[in-house]
């Protein structure tokens, strides 16, 4: 999706809003065009991991992927761009040419960065690895939003030009990306949390750094040659920056409203008498001669454990639910056929890649087969098997 879908989206807007851009661009139609790509052919951004974690994703896997996405950029970006941009304005004296050395040195700073992060997390305790990331997902936010809020104020006439092709693809270029994730984690089996992760992984992309790329690549000095080349590269990323926790924001609501019931966060605040029920203390005598009574209120209406926020379900249906969520993860794993060991001592565990596994699909697949077998044997519905 990210380096596919984004790319192609991102083309198939600058054809067919071609007659627009060129008129309301600052330099040429191959410059506003570049500056349409560069969004499209972004990594994705750090921030995917904090929206995962708010909608209850996978975090571990939104992480390696935004550090797979990274480094798969410093050589599938400029090969997309060269795809979908060169080969485009191929022969166009007037062409932009694309700064594909200014290109690659921050994203190697990127994945120099997450290196860092990947080591602090190895070698460092769990409290200094919490304090550092907060820390540093803080100043990236307010960093993006700094170098939103000057770009556009020095640059207001990228506003007042009247260019909407600007938000054409900025209210368009994420809500893409996001849909595109999460079909194609659908039709390959999923489960939800997969779902939601992967679909912010392909719409949040690196809008700093489409940001930052037109900055280094281009002179933005007031009356220089290049300036009109550097807002028509930087208008897009920088409009599609703006609105983007926004797009963000949405789709955080619209996750947290499907998910799936029981899926609740601990951290609400419930009285503490909401969670005290009458106890009774029993006396070691009344216990042993078993004289005595005791009376258990059922949870208030409101309270975590309550018919209303944790309806009963059956251990067949919370099955169900893990297979339908999480189908093709690991669900068990058992070291089978274990060499004897040597010398009276036990022999060392084999490498986990000879280990059997089973995903919550396979697992699904073994009790239906083992059930069908039962029922085979004339074993009925409610039967037992001793």
């Amino acid at each position: 999706c990210q380096f596919v879908v984004m790319p192609l989206f991102a083309l198939l807007l600058s054809i067919i809003l071609k007659k627009p851009m060129e008129e309301h661009s600052f330099h040429n139609l191959s410059a506003a065009s570049l500056g349409m790509l560069i969004p499209g052919c972004l990594p994705g951004g750090s921030t995917s991991n904090l929206f995962t974690y708010f909608v209850g994703g996978n975090v571990p896997l939104s992480i390696v992927m935004s550090c797979v996405s990274n480094v798969a950029a410093i050589g599938l970006m400029p090969l997309m761009l060269y795809l979908c941009y060169d080969l485009r304005f191929a022969g166009e004296a007037e062409a932009v040419k694309v700064p594909y050395l200014n290109m690659v040195i921050p994203l190697i700073i990127t994945v120099a960065a997450i290196g860092t992060g990947m080591a602090c997390r190895a070698k460092l305790s769990d409290d200094a690895t919490w304090w550092i990331a907060k820390s540093c997902t803080i100043f990236s936010i307010i960093f993006l939003a700094l170098a939103i809020v000057v770009g556009v104020a020095k640059y207001q006439d990228i506003i007042t030009s009247g260019d909407w092709t600007l938000w054409v693809a900025a209210l368009t270029l994420q809500p893409v990306g996001y849909l595109a994730g999460m079909c194609l984690s659908w039709l390959s089996g999923l489960g939800l949390q997969d779902q939601m992760t992967i679909s912010f992984e392909t719409g949040v992309q690196n809008f700093a750094l489409g940001m930052a790329l037109a900055q280094l690549s281009f002179d933005f000095s007031e009356g220089s040659e290049e300036e009109t080349i550097f807002k028509d590269t930087f208008k897009y990323s920088a409009i599609c920056a703006l609105l983007y926790a926004g797009h963000a924001f949405w789709l955080v609501l619209l996750f947290r409203k499907i998910l799936p019931k029981g899926r609740y966060r601990v951290s609400a605040n419930y009285a503490p008498e909401e969670w005290i029920g009458h106890t009774h203390k029993v006396h070691t005598e009344q216990a042993l001669q078993g004289d005595f009574e005791m009376e258990i209120e059922c949870p208030p209406a409101s309270s975590l454990a309550s018919m209303d926020k944790l309806p009963p379900q059956t251990l067949p249906q919370i099955f169900k639910q893990a297979v339908n969520q999480r189908g093709r993860c690991l669900a068990l794993a058992v070291e089978q056929d274990v060499p004897a060991g040597v010398n009276g001592k036990p022999h060392p565990a084999l490498p986990w890649k000879d280990w059997s596994k089973w995903t919550w699909t396979d697992y699904m697949r073994d009790v239906e087969q083992a059930a069908m077998g039962l029922i085979s044997l004339g074993v009925e519905q409610f039967g037992t098997v001793s």
